[in-house]
Formats: C-alpha cells, structure tokens, sequence
C-alpha cells in the first residue's frame, strides 16, 4: 500500500506540474506594464490570512463541511490507534488489521473510478453521506464484530471517501473564485491536517481510562452526526447546474 500511495502522490505531482490557469496564462502572454508607486513586496501572509478568511464566511456550505471533515479525520485517529488492539485481541492478529487496511484501499480506488464515471448534479449531498460512511467501521469495532462485518464497513468507508474526494475539489473549484481559492482550501488542510494528529494523540490514554468501545461508539455518532447534518443546507441540496461558472457565493 505504501508503493501505491506514492505512486499516487508521484501522479499527482507530475498532474498538477502541468496545469497553468487562464489567469497565469493571460499574465505570461501579457506582461503588466510598471506602475508609478508600483511596489515589488508581495502581500503579506496576514493579509493574505484575512481575505481568506473573509472569503471562506461567504461560504456557510464549505464551512459546515470543513468541520464535518474534521470529525472524521479526529476519529480515523481513534481508529488507527484502537483498530490493531481490537484486531490483534478480538479478530485473529495482526494479520486482521492488515487485511482490514487493504480492503479500504480497494474500496477508496473504486470509490474515485466510480465518481469519476457518474454525473451528480448534487454533489454536496454525495459529499456528506461520504464522509459519514466512515461511522460504519467505528461502530463496527465498537460492537465487536466479526471480522468479515469489519472489512465490509472498512471497505464501504473509504469507498464514500473515495467518493467524496473528486466530488470535493470539483465543487470548490466551481463554487469558490479561482484567485481565492488556494486561501479558502488552506482552512480545509488545517482543520483535516490538525484533527487527526489530535485524534492519534489522545485516543490510548482515553481508551486506557473508559475503554475502547465507548470512544469507538461517540466517534461513530459524531461522524455520522456532523456530515448528515450539512444536508440540512439549502446550498448542499441545490444542484450544481446553478453554481457553475457563475462565481455565485452562498
């Protein structure tokens, strides 16, 4: 799986090396001619910071969503920890786990071939119900079933991750301008990036003080509660048709 997933990001990068935006074009093809009192520092990051921010409040859909993201990524910390001491204890060893993992990979790349074949004038809402497939494996292990449950719900999560990625970045691009969209996505990295190392942090010392079943079974109702209830959003159900090259704000 490690040889795939840097293969993946090696795609990756060789993908998006190759892009250039209308924007970057237009300004290559035609120098700006120097302004009097035209200044050669670049904004700084606080600016920067600030109309991000502002930009991002225009967007009550991607915020929800962001926070929903967050509560997975924080219980996927709780998962990755728990998961091989259920499965070493409860499932068969070590070899359970392994077999566990592999199945989500399978279920994540059919996940994205699926998203990729299928046109969904509703992507938000294949979004949230995405994200709040990953309630499945935690209720799973909290439950203590069998192995062949656990790898069916493992597999079904990351299937809705997998879906939900292109849906994801699709959406924002539409939705949000271009030449505020790297500063709006950032709040998407931090939040995701920040959640899930708190998750892996603390999820052995609140197991070693409740257990694993109690920590497993809030994560799972927490999961399943922050991402459905952005379906809740009028512009999560709208359908995308009106958003489309339209720059429209929420």
């Amino acid at each position: 799986s490690s040889l795939l997933t840097a293969a993946l990001f090696l795609g990756s990068a060789l993908t998006l090396g190759g892009m250039s935006s209308p924007a970057r074009a237009a300004s290559a093809a035609v120098p700006a001619a120097p302004q009097p009192g035209d200044s050669p520092s670049r904004p700084s990051f606080l600016s920067d910071l600030r109309s991000g921010w502002a930009e991002t409040r225009r967007h009550p859909w991607f915020i929800a969503n962001v926070l929903g993201h967050g509560v997975w990524h924080l219980s996927a910390g709780f998962l990755l920890t728990l998961g091989p001491v259920i499965a070493i204890g409860h499932l068969g060893g070590g070899t359970a786990w392994v077999v566990i993992l592999q199945s989500g990979t399978v279920g994540m790349l059919a996940g994205v071939w699926v998203a990729g074949r299928r046109r969904t004038r509703r992507p938000l809402a294949g979004v949230a119900v995405g994200a709040s497939a990953y309630a499945l494996p935690l209720a799973a292990l909290a439950a203590g079933a069998p192995l062949p449950i656990v790898l069916g719900a493992y597999f079904a999560a990351m299937f809705g991750l997998g879906v939900l990625d292109p849906l994801w970045e699709t959406t924002m691009q539409q939705r949000i301008p271009a030449d505020a969209l790297g500063r709006v996505g950032s709040f998407d990295a931090l939040i995701s990036f920040a959640a899930r190392p708190v998750g892996l942090a603390v999820a052995a010392p609140v197991a070693a003080a409740v257990g694993t079943t109690a920590p497993l079974a809030v994560a799972a109702v927490l999961v399943a509660a922050a991402n459905l209830a952005v379906l809740t959003l009028p512009d999560v159900r709208a359908a995308d048709d009106a958003f489309t090259g339209t720059g429209a704000t929420s």
